[in-house]
């Protein structure tokens, strides 16, 4: 461990490169005691661990074998770690897929870095994070973000995420009407506002958006059953 300053930091990531670079930017800010873990499963063992207590600050890779950056936001936003529920939790990530950081919104991350990382983001990130203006959500809330394997494809301006059962994640502006809904519509506060199954008419569509512009759920993404 790297003993510098005032709070307890973990950085996880399984590039041993990234990990470096992060941890020593971090001690270069005066600020942190920071750990790291190579690996989503090393990871969960030390916040679950007597480490876990101490720590306020997690950045994690988002794309890692086995545990990935978005599961550890999960276990810490449902309290399944020693951590607080409401500790800073950074992401970064060398894809900004939508579906993905759909997913993260969702899970109330509370910054998405792009790769490569620079010192001056990652102080603003943290910066602006500590000034947190959202609240999270009950721990059964989380439980119903699924985290799917995913496959993209790039067409044009579409990006769509493709979970391998029928269902197929689109951008809102691009979801057409009559579609059927294939995931829950459920609100930070754990309220279901539509329910899988629904046919998604123009009114029910215009309802997204004005969610999605009232910022009450991160709704830019939305999954869909697949036509047939």
């Amino acid at each position: 461990m790297e003993s510098s300053g005032e709070g307890q930091a973990l950085v996880v990531d399984d590039e041993r490169f990234s990990r470096m670079i992060v941890s020593r930017q971090l001690r270069e800010m005066a600020r942190w005691d920071v750990d790291t873990a190579a690996d989503g499963a090393d990871a969960f063992g030390k916040l679950t661990g007597p480490l876990g207590h101490k720590v306020k600050l997690l950045v994690a890779d988002i794309n890692m074998p086995g545990i990935t950056g978005l599961e550890l936001l999960r276990a810490v936003r449902m309290g399944q770690t020693n951590t607080r529920r409401d500790i800073q939790v950074l992401l970064i990530t060398g894809h900004t897929d939508a579906p993905l950081m759909h997913l993260a919104r969702q899970l109330h991350v509370d910054a998405i870095l792009a790769k490569p990382l620079s010192k001056a983001s990652l102080v603003e990130r943290i910066g602006r994070s500590m000034k947190r203006t959202f609240g999270i959500g009950r721990p059964e809330y989380y439980e119903h973000v699924s985290i799917p394997s995913y496959r993209f494809r790039l067409s044009d301006d579409l990006i769509c995420g493709d979970d391998g059962d029928g269902t197929l994640a689109l951008p809102l502006r691009e979801v057409p009407e009559g579609s059927i809904l294939a995931r829950d519509v459920i609100l930070s506060s754990g309220r279901t506002m539509i329910e899988s199954g629904r046919r998604l008419s123009a009114q029910l569509i215009g309802l997204l958006h004005d969610l999605h512009r009232h910022e009450k759920a991160a709704l830019d993404i939305v999954w869909i059953k697949k036509p047939h």
